[in-house]
């Protein structure tokens, strides 16, 4: 789909005030800077290799979206379901992720940027990680409180891997 398409059906659904769906949809490529799609409907789409830059993507349902070697720079996500979409090699620098569903995103090699907190949900734990300029604090909200995440290894364990690959990214996007 071309980025004039697309605003042609955004400015429809915002006028008839109808949930705008781009499921399946092919946007590969496609420079979207700047584009709003509060809101949408945008499952198992293609993203790859395009440009997102300033996007608002907030509370969007994005299950299954592939935006592998996409530009999210500034992009706000807030409240994104990204069950499962594919995030690898992408540049998320100053993307809000705040109250975004990760649960099963592969984020291998993404830059989050050395600012971002990320904010993991498996299971019944959800996990914020956030990078400093000298470790990761990881915390858990657990029954009302905040816990270290190093002190509950035991309840993680499972999801270890899962974990491990946030750090990861997070951490590449501090070196870079």
């Amino acid at each position: 789909m071309k980025r004039e398409e697309l605003d042609s059906n955004i400015a429809f659904h915002k006028e008839t005030g109808k949930t705008l769906r781009l499921n399946d949809a092919d946007f590969r490529g496609v420079d979207l800077r700047g584009v709003d799609l509060r809101g949408a409907d945008i499952l198992r789409a293609d993203f790859r290799d395009a440009d997102l830059r300033g996007a608002d993507l907030s509370e969007t349902d994005m299950r299954g979206t592939n935006f592998r070697r996409a530009d999210l720079r500034d992009t706000n996500m807030r409240g994104t379901d990204l069950r499962g979409a594919d995030l690898r090699d992408t540049d998320m620098r100053g993307t809000d992720l705040s109250e975004a569903d990760l649960r099963g995103a592969n984020l291998y090699r993404a830059n989050l940027g050395a600012n971002n907190l990320v904010i993991l949900q498996v299971g019944k734990y959800t996990a914020y990680i956030q990078p400093t300029k000298t470790q990761i604090e990881s915390y858990v909200y657990e029954n009302g409180t905040w816990v270290s995440l190093l002190s509950k290894d035991e309840q993680w364990a499972p999801y270890g891997g899962l974990i491990s690959t946030v750090i990861r990214a997070v951490m590449q996007g501090k070196q870079t």
